[in-house]
C-alpha cells in the first residue's frame, strides 16, 4: 500500500546516509538510488545522492542530482545547500 512504499523509501534513504556518515559510498549510492526507483522524486534521495557524488569526487554526478533536486523542489529544505554546491562545483 501507499504507506509501505513511503516506508521503504524513508528507510532506504536513512539507510543511504548512515553509509555517507560512514563514507561507505558505494552502498550508499545503491540505497538512494533504490529509494528513487520507488519515488523518483524523493528528494531526500535526490539530496542523498548528490552529496554521495560530491564527496567521490564525481563531480557531473552531482551536478545532475543536485539540479534534479532544484527542479522538482526549487524551494525545498535543501535547496540552499544545492545552488551552493553548484556554484562550488562550477568553478
Amino acid at each position: 500500500n501507499r504507506f509501505e512504499r513511503a516506508a521503504d523509501r524513508y528507510a532506504l534513504s536513512g539507510r543511504g546516509w548512515c553509509y555517507v556518515d560512514m563514507s561507505e559510498y558505494g552502498p550508499a549510492e545503491q540505497s538512494f538510488l533504490s529509494a528513487l526507483q520507488k519515488a523518483p522524486r524523493f528528494e531526500e534521495a535526490l539530496i542523498g545522492l548528490a552529496e554521495t557524488y560530491r564527496f567521490q569526487g564525481k563531480r557531473p554526478e552531482a551536478l545532475k542530482y543536485y539540479q534534479q533536486y532544484l527542479d522538482h523542489h526549487p524551494d525545498g529544505e535543501d535547496a540552499p545547500t544545492a545552488k551552493n554546491a553548484i556554484e562550488q562545483l562550477k568553478e
